[in-house]
This record gives structure tokens, C-alpha cells and sequence, in this order.
């Protein structure tokens, strides 16, 4: 669960951006193409579920941070913000 009653504005921005690149990135079954996703038709990109749907909008994460050579932690914990639309597929936090 969130640990917001309400939404922070950039959270609203960033979920709607997310749903509409899950929308197109599935094939429509009254769409032009029986076999293409509309993001494939028009981008040419084939996405990958084990780069492009690591995470949920909202999950916690563990993401990278700069660091020193000390013992102090590398990670940071995040909120996940959804995909971030390329073909690597990298999430944003």
C-alpha cells in the first residue's frame, strides 16, 4: 500500500503515461492489425515481458545510487513509477 491518502501530482502524471503505454502495447481485438500491438505498428518497437513488465505501478523497489568505497548501503528504496519506454527497459523510480 502507498503511504499517501492522496496522490502526489507527478504520481498522477506518471500512472496515466503508464496506462497508456500498456494499452498500446497489447493487440486490439477490433484494431487494425490481428497480430500487431498499435505501439509496434507505429513505433516498430516489439517489447519484451521480462524487460518491459518487471513492476507494478506503486510497488517498492530497491534501485542503484551512486555510491563510495565504504559500507554504507548502494541501494535506495523507490517507488515505482511505471516503464520508462525504452528498449532496454528500465523503470522509472
Amino acid at each position: 500500500m502507498l503511504p499517501f491518502d492522496v496522490l502526489p501530482r507527478i504520481m498522477v502524471i506518471h500512472l496515466l503515461t503508464t496506462v497508456i503505454f500498456y494499452i498500446n502495447a497489447f493487440v486490439w481485438r477490433k484494431g487494425v492489425s490481428q497480430y500487431l500491438s498499435p505501439l509496434t505498428i507505429l513505433e516498430g518497437v516489439v517489447l519484451d515481458y521480462n524487460l518491459h513488465f518487471q513492476v507494478i505501478f506503486g510497488e517498492y523497489v530497491h534501485t542503484y545510487d551512486e555510491t563510495t568505497n565504504t559500507m554504507k548501503a548502494r541501494t535506495v528504496t523507490a517507488i515505482a513509477l511505471g516503464p520508462n519506454d525504452n528498449l532496454q527497459g528500465g523503470i522509472i523510480c
